[in-house]
Formats: C-alpha cells, structure tokens, sequence
C-alpha cells in the first residue's frame, strides 16, 4: 500500500472545498442538539471510501443527497455496533451487576455483616475495573475487524457484505499491513487532531470556535479515513485477487 500526501491534502484541493467545509460546519452545530446529522458525516466518510475504491483517487462528495448520506451512516454505525455488540455486551452485564452489588452490600450490613458487605464490594470493583484491561484491546481488534468489513461493503453497496464474517477475517489477514496501516494513519490523524483542539481551548474566545468548526473537523477526519481504508482496500485486492472470497471495486 503505497501512502501518498494526496490521500489527506484532497479535502482541501476540491474547488468547491469551502462550501462543502461550510456545509459540514452547520451540520456539526446542529449536531450538538440532535445527535442523527452526525449521521450525515459518517455517511460522507462512507462515500469516499467507494469513490476510493472504485477509482483510487478520493473526492469529497456532494452534500445533494442527504437522505443517501444519512443511510450511509446508518450502514456504518450498524456495522460497528455489530462487531462490538460482544463488548458493549459485557460492559452492560458488568454495570448491571455492579450495581447490583451496591444494594447487596446495604442488606449485609443492615444484618451486621460489615466485613463481607466489604468483601464483596472490593471484589465486584476488581473485576469491574481489571475487566477492561481485556475489554480495551479486544474492542480496539474488533473496532478494527469493522473496518475491514466496512471496506468490504463500500466495495458493493451492499450491508450483508459486511457481515460475512468469514470473508471479512479473510480480507482482514490477507490484507494485514494494509489495514494497519491504515489504522494507525487514521488514528495519527485523529490524535493530532485533538492536540489543536486542546490549544483552541486555552483561551474563551478560541474554545467558542470549537463548537463551529467541529463538524469541519469530523468531516475531515472521515474523508481521510474513507480514503486510506478504501486504499487498503484496493492494494490488498490487487496483491492477491485469486486468493480473496471478497468483492472488487
């Protein structure tokens, strides 16, 4: 997978940049009181990772088709939300339990049994907490698996793509160094992000510029994600096309 500058200067070498920046900034203010056009910027990011992987040079789309857009968005969030349905699982049983344990607690010392009330207490905060040691990696591997299988389905316009599970753990070890590369791109991308957010927030008047140009920066960090995944999408397609159950751009 060859890593060209192009890959994150495109967003600004559109002619018409501007008004799709401009476009994306309304949307993210809109975003702070109704959380679905967020949607619309998934779905953007979604978008350029099929032009990627259908032409190999990414654009940024229009903002015409809002209704497409939103549907877009909601295929990605799905995906997601299926690949890590085994994590969010099991934080919502932990919660439950550990909170169920409060109350357990109250009725052992309200029968004078402080010292397991205790006991118990402790030990539901250790496996609570320890349980995320295992919980993080295992959701950074399955958060990477989706977009894998996120690429997959840009690749045909088509959902249950994404969910061939078999095909997807396929694509995603034939594809290894393509698809890592691309994550930790994305994620470098993602972190100095957030450090110019931090300095736009040292002072008043650079923190109120924060809320209006959030959807700019989210629309940013989706088109580049778009574009590196749908790029590793394509070089791991043409290194081994005979060997990859999966479909082609």
């Amino acid at each position: 997978m060859q890593i060209e500058w192009n890959l994150f200067r495109f967003p600004v070498d559109d002619e018409d940049w501007m008004k799709k920046t401009l476009i994306a900034c309304l949307i993210g203010i809109l975003g702070y009181v109704f959380i679905l056009p967020l949607l619309l910027l998934l779905g953007y990011g979604y978008r350029v990772m099929r032009h990627t992987i259908e032409t190999g040079a990414p654009i940024l789309p229009e903002w015409a088709d809002i209704g497409g857009l939103f549907l877009d968005g909601l295929k990605v969030i799905g995906v997601g939300i299926i690949y890590l349905a085994p994590v969010l699982l099991i934080v919502f049983l932990l919660f439950g339990c550990f909170f169920l344990v409060i109350p357990g607690s109250a009725v052992l010392i309200a029968a004078d049994v402080p010292e397991l009330a205790a006991g118990s207490f402790f030990l539901a905060y250790v496996v609570f907490f320890g349980s995320f040691f295992i919980l993080m990696p295992l959701s950074l591997v399955l958060g990477f698996l989706s977009q894998v299988a996120t690429s997959r389905m840009a690749a045909t316009d088509v959902f249950n793509d994404a969910l061939a599970f078999r095909e997807v753990w396929e694509l995603a070890k034939k594809g290894i160094g393509n698809y890592l590369l691309a994550f930790l791109l994305t994620f470098a991308v993602s972190f100095a992000i957030s450090l110019v957010l931090q300095i736009l927030m040292l002072t008043i008047i650079l923190l109120c510029l924060v809320p209006l140009v959030s959807g700019a920066i989210s629309a940013y960090t989706y088109a580049v994600q778009g574009a590196l995944f749908g790029t590793a999408y394509r070089a791991t397609v043409s290194e081994s096309p005979a060997q990859l159950d999966a479909p082609k751009g």
